[in-house]
C-alpha cells in the first residue's frame, strides 16, 4: 500500500450573492492511498482539510464553486502519481 499526504488547489467562480462572479482558489489537503495490486484509477482519496482566502462563511460556496469533492479528489489523485512518478524516477537514477 502507498499512501501520502499532498496539498492540492482547485479554483472556480463564485456563485454566492456576496462574491458571484469572483474567481475564487481553494487550497486541499487529502490522504491519498493506493494498493499496488489495484489499477491506477482506484486511487482511495481522504480530504482532510480545504480552505482559501475568503470569510470562512463562504468557504463552502467556494469548495462547491470549485468543483466540491470531486475536484478535490482529482486534483490530490494528480499530485499523488506526480510525487509517486518523481520518486520513481530518482529512484532508478541511484541505482
Amino acid at each position: 500500500m502507498r499512501d501520502r499526504t499532498v496539498t492540492a488547489t482547485i479554483g472556480g467562480i463564485l456563485g454566492d450573492p456576496e462574491g458571484a462572479g469572483q474567481i475564487v482558489h481553494m487550497t486541499v489537503t487529502a490522504r491519498v492511498s493506493w494498493d499496488v495490486r489495484d489499477a491506477p484509477e482506484d486511487v482511495c482519496c481522504d480530504i482532510i482539510s480545504y480552505g482559501c482566502d475568503l470569510p470562512e462563511e463562504l468557504w463552502l460556496s467556494a469548495y462547491i464553486a470549485c468543483g466540491g469533492i470531486e475536484a478535490a479528489a482529482i486534483a490530490a489523485a494528480k499530485v499523488f502519481w506526480d510525487e509517486y512518478y518523481e520518486d520513481l524516477k530518482e529512484s532508478r537514477r541511484t541505482l
